[in-house]
């Protein structure tokens, strides 16, 4: 599984220049669900054909089935999670949250950040952390592994070391550095 960008779209209800001018924010959370270990980079790796379901307040708002990108785009609307559903036979087997974040990344050159950014990508740094994201400021074995998967995946010199290479490629593909 891989987590990219989120997305806004607004939903107004009265034109900008009325008096009770509303509107609505909805993000976006672009979740794709990929094979692992990964292939060759002319593989596609999306898993097609999940049947998903998302669940915010206890009342489905989306559904649907993966298509060959394994791309689920979850909306989360104000402040409430919304629960991501994989489900077979109508049966749900596995469950995600997908929350709002206050903040942006933590520094680049942080063991936070680069677990932050690989975390958000969808590679697997280990669930020790308070909130059980795995993001514990530990360069462990799990965040080493992923260190090295984000590396052949992005096909840049694989060395377990996170360089400027490395955090150039993280960045771009989290959208951008935590640097002003």
């Amino acid at each position: 599984m891989s987590i990219f960008s989120s997305l806004f779209s607004a939903i107004s209800r009265l034109f900008a220049d009325a008096p009770a001018h509303n509107t609505l924010v909805i993000r976006t959370v672009e979740i794709f669900f990929h094979r692992s270990p990964s292939p060759a980079q002319d593989v596609a790796r999306g898993i097609d054909d999940i049947s998903w379901r998302v669940m915010s307040g206890g009342v489905e708002i989306q559904n649907g089935l993966t298509n060959s990108d394994g791309l689920v785009a979850v909306q989360v609307r104000g402040t409430t999670d919304s629960i991501l559903e994989l489900l077979h036979d109508g049966t749900v087997v596995s469950q995600y949250r997908v929350r709002p974040r206050a903040g942006g990344y933590e520094a680049d050159t942080t063991v936070e950040g680069v677990q932050r950014r690989l975390m958000q990508l969808g590679y697997h740094i280990g669930h020790s952390s308070p909130t059980g994201d795995g993001v514990d400021g530990d360069l462990g074995t799990t965040t080493d592994k992923a260190i090295l998967d984000f590396q052949i995946d992005e096909v840049i010199d694989f060395d377990g070391v996170v360089g400027g290479t490395t955090r150039s490629h993280l960045n771009d593909q989290c959208g951008g550095s935590a640097q002003p």
